[in-house]
């Protein structure tokens, strides 16, 4: 059997800094006078109750020492058990949001979704406001440290490429020091700091920058208002928000490897070239394809696709105009974007680019031994070479994806919900990019009117698209609990 003493313990933890969060909306509604003070005590008291609890009934000598099994149990409870208490706010504040559109809320917003269920932002309560945002800046930093420090070892769809430099390769879950965390932690608080900034210069109010460089750090796409960016309609705005999406969904570690060796493109990762290249090529053809199709000159074409491009390409899900009415090969081309994602190793989700430049890479090596049958070349990644569990890992989470879109979809058809809306739905919240396609879901709509049954599903979908989707499915495997 497994131990889950360790578990519990560590999600004790989480659950204490989840209290400690609470209380930056709690100062902010004693300087607004919002009267959402006694909503966020009410919940810091429940969450940290729990917390102690768990931290007490299962502390042991020494620090825990998570192995294989537990790392995957406490990866997939945490994305479980988080949002159930980062509910607890929406539910007991003014608002008088119901339980399923609370946690559904917090689930996009934690996993970085960007989905929502709330409208009149507008006029909402500050407090109400920050937690949102903050849900997705801490999300954020919690998907990139799971990503680079716990995926890889779990060989979780060919993140093992990825795996850090260790001395021990027993089957102890490891990770590099300290100096690890500290520098993504600088690196993601400067860049915060830096858009924050930008967004502030710009034209945003004070409140707003915050709000907004926090969800666009974590490539997360919660606003201020129900018209998210088309709300400013500033080309100031929109450049300063496409630049740091694209900075932000590269990888984190990029930007402390450049201070020390310095920075040339060609140096820069695989993926980031292709991901790169990738954007290039897709915002140059929709902006003529968009100049030669409607009223927009070429630079306000080139704005709208580049922004909207980033947005949906990163899984961010800011808006700033309705791209549905563009045409149906907009909406098409978005639809498909929608499941690309940015690079491993920062917040945005998505299938991500390395998983399809190895299966590039694959297809072209296979294209070259039908001409050359007896060539041998060996596949590499990197400089490293690819062997065949990293492909069997990449193809077996291909597979689970496209299988758990199927399987989602299929579910909210037979609840009731029309097609498109069920399909859209399913691929922004697996994906983790927030608006889908659509009168319902679309840029201009939200996730209110579907059924609960429905949200239910969507919300396990945005946590089977953060958590690589494997990673949860292997605790339903009887296998994951035999000795």
């Amino acid at each position: 059997m497994i131990d889950i003493r360790p578990v519990l313990y560590t999600i004790g933890w989480l659950l204490l800094g989840l209290a400690v969060a609470m209380w930056a909306p709690v100062l902010l509604s004693i300087s607004s006078s919002d009267g959402q003070i006694g909503a966020f005590l009410s919940s810091i008291s429940i969450t940290a109750f729990v917390a102690g609890a768990l931290i007490i009934t299962n502390r042991s000598e020494g620090e825990p020492q998570l192995n294989f099994r537990q790392a995957s149990m406490l990866t997939s409870a945490a994305w479980i058990v988080l949002p159930a208490f980062g509910a607890i706010p929406f539910v007991l504040s003014t608002l008088h949001v119901s339980y399923t559109d609370a946690y559904f809320e917090t689930v996009s917003g934690v996993t970085t979704t960007g989905s929502t269920v709330l409208s009149g932002l507008d006029s909402y309560p500050p407090s109400i406001l920050i937690w949102r945002s903050l849900l997705q800046w801490l999300g954020g930093f919690g998907i990139i440290g799971m990503s680079i420090a716990i995926l890889p070892f779990l060989r979780v769809g060919g993140m093992q490429l990825f795996r850090l430099e260790s001395s021990d390769r027993s089957e102890k879950l490891v990770s590099r020091p300290e100096q690890l965390v500290l520098a993504i932690g600088i690196t993601y608080v400067g860049l915060t700091a830096a858009c924050t900034l930008g967004y502030n210069i710009a034209g945003m109010s004070l409140l707003e920058a915050v709000n907004h460089s926090m969800t666009t750090i974590a490539t997360a796409g919660y606003g201020t208002h129900d018209s998210s960016f088309g709300y400013f309609n500033s080309p100031a705005i929109d450049a300063v928000a496409t630049v740091f999406m694209f900075l932000s969904s590269i990888p984190f570690l990029t930007y402390p490897r450049m201070l020390r060796r310095g920075w040339r493109f060609r140096d820069l990762e695989p993926q980031i070239r292709t991901y790169f290249w990738f954007l290039v090529v897709v915002i140059g053809g929709l902006t003529v394809w968009l100049f030669f199709n409607s009223h927009y000159s070429l630079l306000t074409s080139l704005r709208y696709v580049a922004f909207n491009v980033m947005s949906v390409v990163t899984t961010t899900g800011f808006v700033s105009t309705d791209y549905q009415k563009w045409g149906s090969f907009a909406a098409t081309a978005f639809f498909f974007l929608s499941f690309m994602g940015g690079c491993t190793g920062s917040s945005a989700g998505g299938i991500k680019m390395f998983r399809f430049e190895i299966i590039w890479r694959l297809a072209k090596l296979e294209a070259q031994r039908l001409i050359m049958p007896h060539r041998v070349q060996a596949l590499q990644y990197a400089g490293q070479p690819i062997d065949k569990s990293l492909l069997s890992s990449v193809g077996a989470f291909v597979f689970a994806y496209i299988s758990t879109f199927w399987i989602c979809s299929l579910i909210l058809v037979m609840i009731g919900v029309d097609a498109v809306t069920s399909m859209s739905s399913v691929a922004t919240c697996l994906s983790n990019t927030g608006p889908g396609l659509g009168p319902i879901v679309g840029p201009a709509g939200n996730f209110a009117p579907l059924p609960a049954a429905a949200k239910w599903v969507l919300s396990l979908a945005m946590i089977l698209g953060r958590l690589e989707v494997l990673v949860l499915v292997m605790l339903f495997t009887p296998r994951f609990y035999r000795d």
